[in-house]
């Protein structure tokens, strides 16, 4: 059976290896007026293993949806465990990692997880491409957090979806 690598935009990815598909984040559902990626999370048959790379909805989002659809295993953060906890992903179906452990998968399938820290950085929009990107670097965290809960505050469907409630409440504790 050959390897095969899909990609469905921002950070999501399936790999189909040896009988397996793992899956690397699951935002594969996107908000309304998005085009859609090929793949629903209603449309995932099968899915062995789930790798979240941090708990933002862009890569969190649709991961208990995959859970209940097919008995994945989500490998998380502490934070995104949390999450697809509060969402009511059964424990036996969450691996809590931090960075540094091997996930054994299957025979001869293993996936390092490597140890990350992600935050929003506003960006600017320079057209310059030679121009860095640092984001703003020179806000507070109250204007950090206003900016957050402007874009967060926009995205009904979001809050109707318990992932998408608990990464809100989140959000808003900060």
């Amino acid at each position: 059976m050959a390897t095969t690598l899909e990609w469905f935009g921002t950070a999501t990815f399936r790999v189909r290896d040896a009988g397996l598909d793992l899956f690397f984040d699951a935002y594969l559902d996107r908000l309304p007026g998005l085009p859609p990626v090929g793949l629903s999370t209603a449309a995932v048959g099968k899915a062995d293993y789930v790798f979240i790379s941090h708990a933002h909805f862009d890569h969190l989002y649709g991961a208990e949806a995959v859970a209940r659809g097919t008995g994945a295993t989500i490998v998380a953060s502490p934070e995104s465990v949390r999450c697809l906890r509060d969402a009511g992903v059964p424990n036996e179906q969450l691996l809590m990692v931090t960075g540094g452990e091997t996930v054994h998968c299957g025979p001869g399938t293993r996936v390092k997880v490597l140890p990350a820290l992600h935050s929003c950085l506003f960006a600017h929009n320079e057209h310059d491409t030679a121009v860095p990107c640092l984001g703003d670097l020179g806000i507070s965290a109250q204007e950090r957090a206003a900016k957050l809960t402007a874009m967060f505050g926009s995205m009904d469907r979001l809050s109707a979806d318990p992932v998408g409630r608990a990464l809100l409440e989140m959000n808003a504790a900060t």
